[in-house]
């Protein structure tokens, strides 16, 4: 499994995953880490047993293609860090699956191992449908050409009835919003029916619609038990659904549920409620691309990703932001037959983190905001025109303090929460050095 390269294996018949580790044992050999690794990913186990023949290892053992130190500037010789690339043969998996990928590369690993990118070849991948919408079926759907979408999340999070969340959604949708999602702390609840709710907000926008001219989604979530998510999201749709989300404490494999049955014809939204614990600083779990291809390609319409700027990111996303911004880039890569996703950075969004958002990720995204939305000093209403205010100002390529001097609600907005100005370096202008703009 160690006397390969890139330049060895078949590309199409081989899932390559960067893995990158810790090891802080007294070891000599640092490879037995790494044999490790590939070994309890594959065929092996703690000790050699019958049957782990070469024939059959060369068929379905992990391979070591790359092996790269990383230099540690401590003076313990035991702080021992390297990036491993290791090819996976696609034979393990008859029917490709993501809960079966994720147990070879890094489920039945122990110490300290992260899964950093994955290479997945097209004959893995065509097993996948991915989005029914993705980015341009979304905006067909809702009939917006180029500029970034808006969207509210019910608050309070939990608690409210029926007629409380269709009286935010109304207000919401008059102000322009073009998609309300439940909170993922609101399921079928006992002060809240699933199906009492989603007629109470469908009716609602219908209401708002007519007024308007424009069109709301609302992603009721259908997060439950993964064998009876399909049977909910039929059950929804049935009702007038026109949007869904699903949680991702319900797995990759329940959104893939619902993205492929043929009897759901409405995006879905994936939230990555539970992610957290996939992503530690730097040396455990999986990183965020990852974490947003494998959602793309299990069929996420919609995924979120923690903003950089807002009330709370990922560990590491405020010393590296960049980390958010590529979880963007990943979701609108070509990749395959599989449509873009929509990327929705969320966490303390507000009509001054406009201008920002759109420059990291372009008109491609989702403007999110809950407690902007229903927290607005002026009411919902005044929340949603200041979002879409906001953007319409972005577009324009005007500072959102000029475009609110007759906007009362962009100017609410702006004085309870501020405008956001981004750090910049700036490289290569007669020398590097940081300012803020």
């Amino acid at each position: 499994m160690f006397e390969n390269v890139f330049e060895s294996i078949d590309p199409d018949k081989n899932v390559v995953a960067m893995l990158y580790g810790e090891h802080r044992y007294p070891l000599v050999d640092y490879f037995t880490m790494v044999e490790f690794v590939g070994s309890e990913g594959s065929t092996g186990t703690w000790t050699p047993v019958p049957g782990e023949t070469p024939e059959l290892k060369q068929i379905h053992a992990a391979k070591l293609l790359g092996y790269y130190p990383v230099p540690t500037h401590t003076d313990d010789p035991t702080d021992r860090r390297a990036f491993m690339a290791f090819a996976f043969p696609t034979a393990q998996w008859e029917d490709p699956n993501i809960p079966m990928l994720l147990t070879a590369i890094n489920g039945n690993i122990g110490g300290v191992v992260k899964l950093i990118d994955l290479w997945l070849p097209q004959s893995w991948v065509k097993a996948f449908k991915g989005p029914k919408f993705g980015v341009e079926g979304v905006r067909k759907l809702l009939n917006v050409k180029e500029r970034p979408l808006t969207l509210a999340m019910l608050k309070p999070k939990i608690g409210m009835t029926p007629k409380e969340s269709a009286e935010q959604c109304y207000q919401a949708a008059l102000g322009g919003i073009d998609i309300i999602k439940d909170d993922e702390m609101t399921g079928d609840l006992p002060r809240s029916r699933l199906e009492d709710r989603l007629s109470a907000v469908m009716d609602a926008l219908d209401k708002a619609n007519s007024q308007t001219g424009e069109k709301t989604l609302y992603t009721v979530n259908v997060t439950d038990e993964t064998y009876r998510i399909p049977e909910r999201a039929e059950r929804v749709v049935e009702a007038g659904a026109n949007a869904m989300m699903v949680n991702f404490t319900a797995g990759w494999s329940g959104l893939r549920a619902i993205a492929e049955n043929e009897k759901v014809k409405v995006p879905v939204l994936f939230h990555p409620d539970g992610a957290s614990g996939f992503f530690p600083p730097y040396s455990a779990g999986m990183s965020e691309w990852v974490f947003g291809k494998l959602s793309r390609i299990a069929g996420a319409d919609f995924t979120i990703i923690p903003t950089p700027w807002g009330k709370f990111s990922f560990p590491g996303a405020v010393v590296f932001p960049e980390y958010s911004y590529r979880a963007g880039q990943i979701n609108n890569a070509p990749l395959y037959h599989i449509k873009r996703t929509w990327v929705l950075p969320g966490g303390g969004m507000n009509p001054g983190l406009v201008p920002a958002t759109v420059e990291e990720f372009g008109p491609d995204v989702v403007i999110g905001g809950g407690g902007a939305v229903a927290g607005h000093p002026l009411g919902a209403t005044a929340g949603a025109k200041a979002m879409r205010q906001a953007v319409d100002a972005t577009m324009a390529g005007i500072p959102l303090d000029e475009y609110a001097k007759d906007k009362p609600e962009l100017r609410a907005a702006i004085a309870a929460w501020g405008i956001f100005k981004r750090p910049r370096q700036i490289l290569f202008k007669g020398g590097a050095g940081a300012e803020s703009k």
